[in-house]
């Protein structure tokens, strides 16, 4: 989906990864979702705000400070399947009204019927060209 993940900052261990970290974001480096480490330590921004820390030489806190890097989803992507989950719940709803308006109006509406008629024709034509 091309959609940005996240960012890796490698720093030498003998840096200072705080004033490399304070350095990237006053160079304006992106704070939605970015790791930072100096291969003794990693720090895990998300949403502009210090997360997680970990000691990379612990399997179960570097392990969980990349799950939560890969697994992270932006706030649009969250809105996006919110947005998803809602529509499918109304579906049913929606579609019934649809019907029963069009039921309706079959019986109560004769433009409704002409216009149904001609969709109906040019439906046909376009997946059966006369020849």
């Amino acid at each position: 989906m091309r959609l940005e993940r996240g960012h890796w900052e490698s720093k030498d261990e003998k840096g200072d990864i705080e004033a490399e970290i304070r350095s990237k974001f006053d160079k304006g480096y992106p704070n939605q979702n970015i790791l930072f480490e100096d291969s003794q330590n990693a720090v895990l921004y998300q949403n502009g705000r210090e997360v997680m820390r970990c000691r990379i030489a612990v399997p179960e806190e570097l392990d969980s400070a990349l799950n939560a890097f890969v697994s992270f989803e932006p706030p649009e992507v969250q809105d996006f399947r919110k947005a998803i989950e809602l529509f499918s719940r109304d579906i049913p709803s929606i579609t019934q009204a649809i019907s029963e308006r069009t039921k309706s109006a079959k019986i109560d509406n004769p433009i409704f019927v002409k216009q149904c008629a001609i969709f109906l024709e040019l439906c046909q034509r376009s997946i059966k060209p006369a020849i």
